[in-house]
Formats: C-alpha cells, sequence, structure tokens
C-alpha cells in the first residue's frame, strides 16, 4: 500500500483536449512541451521573442506520464520524486503565463502513458505554427534518434524548432547561414519574426569554397541581397570562401547571440537527428542556436 498519495496524481480520469473553435483571425501559435524545470524560462522565452510579432499566442503543454503500474518499495521514492519534478513544472511555467499572460495561454496539463502519442495528437488538435522543444546535450545525440526530439521530428504535423541555450539571453545579433531547401525557408521565416520583436540584426551567411570565382560570388551575393531586402530586416550579407562549412559557420557564430539553421536534408541519418552539419555546430556552438525542420506532409522518414 502506498503510505499516502502525491499531490500531482489525480483520480480523475485521463484529459482529453477539446478542440476550440478558431478565432476570427488566426493568431500565430507556438506550442511548447515542457518537461524540465531547467530549460523551461529558455524555450518560453524564444517561443515570445517568435511570437512577439503580430501578436501571436504561446501555447505551453506537459504531459505527466502515467505508469502502467504504481511503484511499490523501493520505487515509490522515484515516484514521489517525479511527482515532484512535475509540480516544479507547473509551477513554474503557471508563473510565467501570469507574468505574460497577453501572450502565454494557459497551459494544457496531460495525462498519459505514451507522450509522443499523446503530443502528436496535441499537434494534430491545436494546430500550432510552429513546435519549439529543447535541444539534448551532444553525449546524448546517439541516443536522440529513438528519443523525443527524433520521434517528434518523424511524426509532428508541423514545423519544428530545436533550441538550444547559449550564454546570453538577449538577442541583438542573428546568424543566418542560408543553405537553400525548405528548411533553410522556413528558418529565414523565424529570423523575421525574431528580428522584428527583438530589433536584431541579421548576418545573411553563405559559405562558398576557396578559389571560386569572383563573377559566382557576385551572382550569390545579389541573390543574398535580394532575399535580405524581401525579408524586410535590417542586417548585412556576408559570403565566407572555406574548405570546411561546419567549422566556417561555428567561427562565425562566435560573434553572434543566435543562429538560426535550417535542418539538413539528412536528418535522422547516420545517427544524426537535424543533419550532420547542423548537428555538429549545434553542438559546437557556445550562443543560442534553433535549427528549424519544414513539415511536409510526404517527408516523413
Amino acid at each position: 500500500k502506498l503510505k499516502k498519495s502525491p499531490k500531482i496524481i489525480s483520480v480523475q480520469p485521463l484529459a482529453s483536449i477539446q478542440v476550440q473553435q478558431q478565432e476570427k483571425e488566426k493568431r500565430y501559435k507556438v506550442l511548447v512541451p515542457v518537461a524540465s524545470p531547467a530549460t523551461i524560462e529558455a524555450i518560453v522565452d524564444i517561443s515570445l521573442k517568435i511570437a512577439f510579432h503580430g501578436q501571436g499566442v504561446v501555447q505551453p503543454v506537459h504531459i505527466i506520464e502515467v505508469p502502467e503500474v504504481i511503484p511499490f518499495d523501493s520505487g515509490y521514492a522515484d515516484f514521489i520524486s517525479e511527482s515532484r519534478r512535475h509540480k516544479q513544472v507547473l509551477d513554474q511555467v503557471n508563473k510565467l503565463a501570469a507574468d505574460r499572460s497577453d501572450l502565454i495561454t494557459e497551459p494544457l496539463l496531460v495525462m498519459s502513458r505514451h507522450v509522443i502519442p499523446t503530443l502528436t495528437k496535441t499537434v494534430i488538435d491545436t494546430v500550432p505554427d510552429l513546435v519549439i522543444m529543447g535541444w539534448h546535450p551532444s553525449n546524448f545525440a546517439y541516443r536522440m534518434l529513438s528519443g523525443m526530439v527524433f520521434r517528434a521530428m518523424e511524426e509532428f504535423p508541423a514545423n519544428i524548432g530545436i533550441f538550444k541555450k547559449g550564454k546570453r539571453s538577449d538577442i541583438k545579433k542573428i546568424l543566418y547561414p542560408y543553405g537553400g531547401g525548405i528548411h533553410s525557408q522556413a528558418a529565414a521565416q523565424l529570423i523575421k519574426r525574431i528580428s522584428l520583436s527583438t530589433g536584431a540584426e541579421v548576418i545573411f551567411l553563405h559559405i562558398v569554397d576557396k578559389g571560386t570565382a569572383n563573377k559566382e560570388i557576385e551572382k550569390i551575393q545579389q541573390i543574398m541581397e535580394t532575399g535580405l531586402r524581401e525579408l524586410q530586416i535590417k542586417g548585412e550579407t556576408r559570403i565566407v570562401e572555406s574548405d570546411s562549412i561546419t567549422s566556417a559557420v561555428i567561427k562565425e557564430a562566435n560573434e553572434v547571440d543566435l543562429i538560426v539553421i535550417g535542418a539538413s536534408h539528412s536528418w535522422g541519418i547516420r545517427n544524426h537527428v537535424t543533419g550532420i552539419r547542423t548537428d555538429r555546430i549545434m553542438e559546437q556552438i557556445n550562443c543560442n542556436g534553433l535549427v528549424v525542420r519544414q513539415y511536409m506532409p510526404l517527408m516523413k522518414k
């Protein structure tokens, strides 16, 4: 017998999400699955910076994983510890929501025995424009393949941003390494939202091989300048010659507060979650990092 039931556990039936009627004018919505008290503030903060332009909304969601069987004996202490973690998460999210009630909605709380399927259903029901998740430490990169982030990239029918907190929270300079493709284009749209919300300047970066002909560089420069004008944000274009795209991007990232990069087409291949280059870049940068995966119905691995 349990000595006493933790306060976090409810005897009520498992919660189900009711889809509310869409507002007449749909607000840009960022869905934020929150799980760890250590990362909540940073993930919610970047979500607010994305949602702020145009008065979007941030929707936190916390999944309480219910065990198949309530643990006994030695497992009870772990059960109590996990319950306290849930309470810390909820207290922290509720405080953030109270402080920014103009942009943060009431958090969703869902009990479930299976986290990823429940989050996938939440994404389907709430129809967010973006889902923001936290980046795992680099020593967990391999395990991430069978973990939450990789499965989310495979299964969530929505754009996904994977955020890694850097040393500085203020964002005054953003690095945008442009590589082409749908993921890079999705990254550009988030950069625009963050820049307009924070006033940050953008460095529009492209890496070319050493010895690239001047005519080719001039052509790339014109394309980049056109792209920067179309985004309607302040910044500069920069073309760097290097034998290593990864090393060059990491070096350029040393002078900015945030790097936003599209996932590689090779995400999920060869033990890499967001792509070979993007994984390495995210693991080695000291600034904030955001990898963006654009959702396409036919792109599932």
